[in-house]
C-alpha cells in the first residue's frame, strides 16, 4: 500500500511539487549489498519470516500433555492442515509433503495479514519523479516531457544525430518551440526519472538536442513516497517462486511415481493422439500462471485499493476494506494451499496402496513404521486420558 504525505516539498527553484500517488508494479530498490538489489518487498519478506517463525516457536515452547491456550491453538492449526493434506495425499505422502504445503499456507496468510499493519507501505523516503502531467495538454507550456516512442535527437537544423532516447525517457524542455524548415522542434535535455528529494534532477548534457513536438508528452515533477516495506505477495517474484516450487515438485513426484516413460505418456498417450501433447503442456504451464497471478493480483489490487482510500481520507471505508483484505488474505492462502495439494495428488495417483490415497488417515497402512506410529498415538491418547 502507498500513502500520500501532506507535507509540502520545495525544490531549489522554490517551485512547489505536488504529491503523486505511487503505485508501482515493480518493488522499489532500497539499497544494494554486493551488487544485489534489496527491495522493499524482500525486506518485508525477511521480517515476516522471522516473526512467523518466532510466533510458532512461542506456540511450541514448553509443550505439555494437557495443552494450554497457546499450545492448543498451535495444535489446532497443525492438526487441521494435516487432516486436509492426508485426506488428499494419504498418510505416508501427506506427512512427507506436509511441511512444505503447510509452510505455503502459513507464510501466505501471515504475510498477507502482516502487510495490513500500520506503517507497512506508509513509511519511507520521499523522492522527486518525472511523470505524465494529466492536467496540462499543451506541450509548449510543459516544463518537462516524456518521449513518445524511440526518439532520435536532431540538431538545430533538423539533421538527425547519433543519440537516441528510448520510449518514455524524461526530458527537460529548454526551448519549447523552435521553428526550423517548417518543423516545430523543442530543445530538450535528458534527465533521470527519479532523484533525491530537495534537489533538481541532474541533466545529462551528452543527451541533449532537438525533438519534434509531436514526439513529446507533457510531464511534470512530482513528490512520491518510496516505502520501506511492501507486501511480500504484492511482488510477483515471490508468488512466482512459490508457484515454481509447487508445480515443479508435482512434476518430480509424477516421475517418481510413474517413471519418466509414464510421465511422458501423460503428454503423448499414443501416436494417434499426438495432438494432445501441446494441450497438456499448456495445461501444466497454466498451473504456474494460475498460482502466480491469482495470489499476486489479489494482494496487489488490495494494496492499491487501500492506497486510494488513504489518499481520499475515507476513514470509514478504510476499515471496511481492511476487513475485506483480512478475509481475502485467508482465502488466497487457502486457495494456494488446496491447489498445491491437488497438483501433488495428481502427481502421485497410483503410487502405493490405493486405499491409502482414497481414505487417507482413516485407514493407515499396516506394518513397519506405520504400526509403530499408530501404537505411539494410542499410547499418547491413553496417557492423556489418565492425566484428565
Amino acid at each position: 500500500m502507498a500513502s500520500i504525505l501532506n507535507s509540502s516539498v520545495f525544490f531549489d527553484d522554490n517551485t512547489k511539487i505536488d504529491d503523486k500517488l505511487n503505485i508501482s508494479i515493480r518493488p522499489e530498490t532500497l539499497f544494494d549489498i554486493a551488487g544485489i538489489h534489496v527491495t522493499n518487498g524482500m525486506l518485508t519478506t525477511v521480517i515476516a519470516v522471522i516473526l512467523c517463525a518466532a510466533l510458532f516457536a512461542y506456540l511450541a515452547s514448553k509443550p505439555q500433555l494437557k495443552p494450554g491456550g497457546r499450545q492448543a491453538f498451535g495444535e489446532f492449526v497443525v492438526e487441521s492442515l494435516v487432516g486436509q493434506v492426508e485426506g488428499s495425499l494419504g498418510r505416508k505422502n501427506g506427512r512427507s509433503l506436509f511441511p512444505l504445503i503447510a509452510t505455503f499456507f502459513i507464510f501466505i496468510i501471515f504475510a498477507n495479514w502482516f502487510s495490513l499493519l500500520p506503517g507497512i507501505g506508509t513509511i519511507g523516503l520521499q523522492k522527486g519523479q518525472i511523470a505524465a502531467d494529466t492536467k496540462n495538454t499543451d506541450i509548449t507550456k510543459a516544463p518537462y516531457a516524456l518521449t513518445s516512442g524511440e526518439v532520435t535527437l536532431l540538431t538545430n537544423n533538423g539533421t538527425p544525430t547519433k543519440t537516441t532516447l528510448l520510449d518514455a525517457t524524461p526530458v527537460r524542455i529548454l526551448n519549447p518551440a523552435v521553428g526550423t524548415n517548417g518543423q516545430q522542434l523543442a530543445q530538450v535535455v535528458a534527465v533521470p526519472r527519479e532523484w533525491d528529494e530537495g534537489a533538481r534532477p541532474a541533466e545529462d548534457s551528452a543527451r541533449a538536442g532537438f525533438v519534434s513536438l509531436g514526439q513529446l508528452l507533457p510531464a511534470n515533477r512530482y513528490k512520491i513516497l518510496i516505502p520501506f516495506f511492501r507486501a511480500p505477495n504484492a511482488d510477483i517474484n515471490m508468488t512466482l517462486a512459490m508457484a515454481l516450487i509447487a508445480v515443479l515438485l508435482s512434476e518430480i513426484l509424477t516421475i517418481r511415481a510413474h517413471g519418466l516413460k509414464g510421465w511422458l505418456k501423460e503428454f503423448f498417450p499414443s501416436a494417434k493422439l499426438f495432438w494432445l501433447g501441446p494441450i497438456e503442456i499448456a495445461s501444466h504451464l497454466s498451473r504456474i500462471i494460475s498460482l502466480t497471478f491469482r495470489l499476486y493480483g489479489n494482494v496487489f489490487a488490495g494494496e492499491v485499493m487501500i492506497a486510494i482510500i488513504l489518499n481520499l481520507n475515507a476513514g470509514v471505508l478504510l476499515f471496511v476494506f481492511i476487513a475485506l483484505e483480512v478475509f481475502f488474505g485467508f482465502i488466497q492462502a487457502l486457495v494456494f494451499f488446496l491447489l498445491s495439494t491437488a497438483y501433488f495428488s495428481l502427481g502421485i495417483v497410483g503410487q502405493g496402496d490405493p486405499n491409502e490415497l482414497e481414505h487417507g488417515a482413516a485407514h493407515p497402512p499396516t506394518g513397519g513404521d506405520a504400526d509403530k506410529d499408530v501404537h505411539i498415538e494410542e499410547r499418547a491418547l491413553q496417557e492423556a486420558g489418565a492425566a484428565h
